[in-house]
């Protein structure tokens, strides 16, 4: 993880939460659901997680604009998602 300058714990939380972002937008699954699936313990810590890193709730992710979703699905970068620097 050295290589991309960011910790194996950020590495995993980023690559949880793109995934999970790609579910929110992707797909109809309960948000309790893709926490889950995702490895968060909790939908709370997923949602709390969520927004530090994309500045909406996965709800509100959800509802955004079918063109914002087609670039979401195109992106390629797994660790991209988190900017927040106090993970």
């Amino acid at each position: 993880m050295k290589e991309l300058g960011i910790s194996p714990k950020n590495y995993i939380l980023s690559y949880q939460l793109k995934v999970a972002g790609q579910l929110v937008t992707n797909s109809d699954l309960p948000i309790r659901e893709i926490a889950s699936a995702c490895g968060f313990s909790s939908s709370a810590s997923f949602t709390q997680q969520f927004y530090r890193t994309y500045g909406r709730s996965p709800r509100k992710f959800r509802n955004i604009d079918d063109s914002a979703q087609t670039t979401w699905s195109q992106t390629e970068d797994c660790h991209q998602p988190a900017q927040d620097p106090n993970l």
